[in-house]
């Protein structure tokens, strides 16, 4: 594990991406924590940090609207609400291509919803990562399940101790707004349907 300050950062998140790493660092409500989200091992390294049920699948962040059509079955009128709300506080809920990886990745157990829940974040940091990096990555809040977002790299590392060793990298911008989590969107229905506000 190395705490890195904020100077060419970009990079070395990338490169622990791609070596299927977890990264601890901001996003655009809270830290959070980002691995490459077809990297199975990787993947499982942050359920074991959150202390997260498995039947509980992952966001991932996509790097543009081309990107989500390319793991997810959209629709003319899913896209037309994505163009509105993208990029933004919000995740939506889409129908997944079959049987693709990323799948099989994030929601192992749930694999008869062939769901995927994406993000586009109107955030500097991500979006100079997703510019970098080819694929998804995982966009989860860093707190333990069912615990409080944190803010501060202070405050993860108290709520994880233990599984603190599982972090490959952190990228402290030290404290951040206290923002509430994005709103999710279900879109696999007949309309949209508010998961969470």
């Amino acid at each position: 594990m190395r705490i890195l300050n904020p100077r060419h950062f970009i990079a070395k998140i990338t490169q622990t991406l791609q070596k299927g790493g977890v990264v601890l660092m901001p996003f655009d409500t809270s830290y959070g924590l980002a691995c490459d989200a077809k990297n199975k091992k990787a993947v499982e390294k942050i359920y074991q940090i959150k202390q997260r049920s498995l039947n509980k699948p992952l966001s991932v962040v996509m790097r543009d609207l081309k990107m989500i059509e390319k793991y997810a079955k959209i629709t003319k009128e899913q896209k037309k609400i994505l163009k509105e709300k993208l990029p933004g506080l919000f995740t939506f809920i889409v129908e997944l291509k079959k049987d693709h990886p990323v799948m099989r990745t994030i929601d192992n157990n749930n694999l008869q919803k062939k769901t995927i829940a994406v993000r586009l974040p109107d955030f500097q940091l991500t979006k100079k990562i997703s510019q970098n990096f080819a694929y998804p990555y995982t966009a989860t809040s860093a707190n333990l399940s069912s615990q409080p977002n944190c803010y501060s790299i202070k405050a993860v590392l108290e709520q994880i101790k233990n599984k603190k060793n599982l972090l490959d990298l952190i990228i402290d911008f030290g404290e951040l707004p206290h923002k509430k989590p994005s709103t999710i969107i279900d879109l696999t229905g007949n309309q949209e349907k508010i998961i969470r506000k």
